[in-house]
């Protein structure tokens, strides 16, 4: 081969290789150039294309009502055991069963035939001893008897007048009254039949008026105070609602439940509300103006204790939190959150600390309308879910 073909060949070679290595270099600043690109337009913290999409909502105060529900147990306002204080037979009855009574009206009426003939002995001889001390006195005064005569007739008008007060007493325990306003629950006697003095004869029980008995757990019996107010209802199916006012709290405890009575009055004048029936009870704790809460399952389980996770700089972070009062579907965090933060609320669950993520949704707005109307807030979130 000649020198020129050489040099020829030699020259296609080394113009070859300039091509390849500056089609290379050009590959390598192109790609840098894309890389570069890629990474401004990822989140800080991560890389965009891996970021996981999640839905926030930014934590913002509500007032909350921290309220302690309790089941009760209806009682009477009045139920009462009436008996007659003499013995006898029965001659009258007048009310029946269910009917509605007054107070001072007349019940029971007892055969007082004895009683009479024994009132009318003890007037008749009541009076004798009064005509017998006036006579006597006209002579004392004239000095015609002893001292000891007027004394002793003073004396005997005395036992006859309390001889015909008793007489009088009984004559009136014949006839039953009503102690209160009611309604006759039950009775246990009928005309004609004979009853022992203190024997039970009739229950009255007095429900325009109702006491509801609840056992409060001693953490919380300080919460509460007397006139107090308190929501109840009573659920048949369909619910009733109560007002009631705390009447009394006992200042120590059942030794074998730890827990404290507590009575709540409430008016019942439709008697919808009978005694033994079992009610829910509503009493307010605290009431807190501005509170962090979340729902309930924005919350994630850890070894140590409980999370959230919120968006900062465009990954997820994990929130150590402590939580306080339960309502409805949210929960009060105590410590962890402020307002202003990126709570994660859709898709938290397999979140990492660090991840990128990227936010598809922010139901922040939609979140505070649907509180202020009313709505729990966990509801609306597990809405977004579906």
């Amino acid at each position: 081969m000649s020198l020129i073909k050489k040099v020829f060949v030699y020259g296609v070679v080394l113009g070859v290789i300039a091509l390849l290595f500056y089609g290379a270099r050009l590959y390598a600043e192109n790609s840098r150039r894309e890389q570069s690109k890629a990474q401004e337009a990822a989140p800080p913290g991560g890389d965009a294309r891996n970021a996981e999409a999640v839905k926030i909502c930014r934590v913002f105060p509500v007032p909350l009502t921290d309220v302690l529900k309790l089941p009760g147990t209806v009682e009477a306002f009045d139920d009462i055991d009436l008996a007659t204080r003499i013995p006898g037979t029965v001659e009258w009855v007048g009310p029946r069963e269910g009917d509605r009574i007054a107070k001072g009206q007349r019940l029971l009426q007892l055969d007082v035939a004895g009683a009479q003939a024994q009132a009318a002995r003890a007037r008749t001889a009541h009076e004798l001893a009064q005509i017998k001390l006036k006579r006597l006195g006209e002579l004392r005064q004239n000095n015609i008897i002893a001292p000891e005569m007027y004394d002793n007739a003073e004396a005997d008008l005395k036992t006859c007048k309390a001889a015909l007060d008793e007489a009088e007493v009984n004559l009136r325990y014949g006839t039953l009254l009503s102690p209160i306003d009611g309604v006759l629950e039950r009775r246990y006697a009928d005309p004609g039949e004979h009853v022992d003095a203190g024997k039970s004869v009739m229950r009255i029980v007095h429900i325009d008026k109702v006491k509801v008995m609840l056992n409060v757990p001693e953490k919380d019996v300080l919460h509460f105070q007397r006139g107090q107010a308190a929501d109840l209802v009573f659920d048949n199916g369909q619910p009733h609602a109560f007002k009631g006012a705390i009447d009394w709290i006992a200042m120590a405890a059942d030794p074998a439940t730890r827990t404290y009575s507590m009575k709540i009055l409430v008016d019942n004048p439709d008697h919808l509300l009978r005694p033994g029936m079992i009610v829910d009870a509503r009493l307010v704790r605290r009431r807190i103006a501005q509170a962090v809460v979340v729902p309930f399952f924005t919350i994630i389980d850890r070894e140590d204790g409980k999370a959230v996770y919120v968006v900062e700089r465009g990954v997820a972070r994990e929130r150590p939190i402590d939580y306080g009062i339960f309502q409805g579907g949210t929960v009060e965090i105590t410590r962890g959150l402020k307002a202003g933060d990126q709570l994660i609320v859709v898709g938290q669950r397999n979140l990492v600390d660090g991840q990128p993520v990227q936010v598809a949704q922010d139901v922040t707005e939609q979140a505070r309308q649907f509180m202020t109307n009313g709505g729990d807030l966990s509801k609306l979130i597990l809405d977004l879910n579906h």
